[in-house]
């Protein structure tokens, strides 16, 4: 039952997510920034997210994630208020430091929750049907954002916004607390002086960027000048992408349970950096470059919870929530770097960036085959 509710409130969750990342970009390349302006609002926003993570992380394990769950969802419902209604670039990364924030520790809240409330032997499972959930409302978002931006302007959207995440947080309130501990709360690293903590830190870091790099912003301003599709054609077609990232997931779990957390983890971002050099021949032919893009959001659902199952396994019971938020600051720090490179890229040349993607896909497959060991 408890798992039930956690994927309740992660489906709103999810709806207010999506809708919240497709209209950012398009919101500033409305306004007239370019990509490069877009990078830089982007990384300082995705920088100033990080400071106080970790612990607020190690408190989730003192009092529980259902308040950190509730918080995360209405600081959300802030950051569309503060990006929709108060005008200025200074206004834009206030509130998108606050979205960056809520949502990757959200995210690792959500996390630690599952592991709560799931056994080891099942946890890849676990994993990947909260993935699903969130993933399938975050993807149907798009096609409703794009719709309702394309109709009635993104104010009307933001506003929906707040009202999903008042709901998500007053929801979270059915939760049955199983994440507090009765030992004293712990601010330190002590993960980072392990091998598996230092090894999937980067792992983090490098899930990060990648993902920043193509999806923070770039692909879909990239689709409406490349292609010259309308807002909603952006919001349909990435929601479908989306879809088999997030279906993919469901059933990525099970393949991560029977074969193991490594070699899904190496095998799909190797065969995801294949793809990529795909694109690099083929990202101006629409049918061909979206085929590839299908292709690499399959693999992303089996690398995506691959990842995210490693970051729940390796924390000792007892630091669960401070573990969870360390990995979740290395994947902030990706996503800045990510954020401003990407802009800068995608100036000067599409290929520099696919090429950047590619790298960024075969480092996170060397180092968790060659740097993490577990017991399987």
């Amino acid at each position: 039952m408890e798992m039930k509710k956690t994927l309740l409130v992660a489906a709103i969750s999810g709806a207010a997510g999506g809708a919240l990342k497709f209209a950012l970009p398009l919101f500033l390349d409305h306004q007239g920034y370019g990509l490069s302006e877009i990078g830089w609002v982007f990384g300082i926003a995705a920088l100033f997210s990080g400071i106080l993570g970790i612990g607020i992380g190690a408190l989730s394990d003192k009092f529980g994630r259902k308040p950190l769950i509730a918080f995360y969802n209405l600081l959300r419902g802030l950051s569309a208020f503060i990006i929709g209604w108060i005008p200025g670039v200074y206004a834009f990364i206030a509130g998108k430091s606050l979205d960056d924030f809520s949502k990757v520790h959200l995210w690792g809240a959500f996390v630690s929750r599952v592991r709560d409330v799931t056994g080891n032997e099942v946890r890849g499972r676990a994993i990947g049907k909260f993935i699903a959930v969130f993933g399938t409302t975050f993807s149907l978002a798009l096609v409703f954002s794009g719709y309702i931006i394309d109709n009635f302007g993104y104010h009307v959207l933001f506003s929906v916004i707040i009202l999903v995440s008042i709901i998500a947080a007053g929801f979270t309130f059915l939760f049955r607390e199983k994440g507090k501990r009765k030992e004293e709360v712990s601010f330190s690293l002590e993960l980072l002086k392990t091998m598996n903590g230092k090894v999937n830190s980067a792992i983090s870091f490098f899930t990060g960027f990648s993902d920043a790099l193509i999806y923070a912003y770039f692909f879909y301003i990239f689709l409406i000048k490349q292609y010259s599709f309308s807002i909603f054609d952006v919001g349909f077609i990435t929601a479908g992408l989306f879809l088999l990232w997030s279906l993919g997931s469901y059933f990525s779990g099970k393949i991560v349970d029977k074969h193991g957390i490594r070699k899904s983890i190496a095998g799909s971002a190797l065969a995801g950096a294949v793809v990529w050099v795909g694109v690099l021949f083929f990202w101006a032919d629409f049918w061909p470059f979206i085929f590839l893009i299908a292709m690499e959001n399959i693999l992303w659902s089996l690398y995506s919870t691959g990842a995210t199952t490693l970051s729940s396994v390796i924390p000792k019971q007892e630091n669960i929530g401070r573990d969870v938020s360390v990995f979740s600051y290395s994947h902030i720090i990706g996503a800045i770097a990510g954020a401003f490179i990407a802009g800068m890229l995608a100036d000067i040349s599409y290929s520099y960036l696919f090429i950047v993607k590619v790298v960024s896909l075969l480092v996170p497959a060397f180092l968790v085959w060659y740097g993490i060991k577990l017991k399987q």
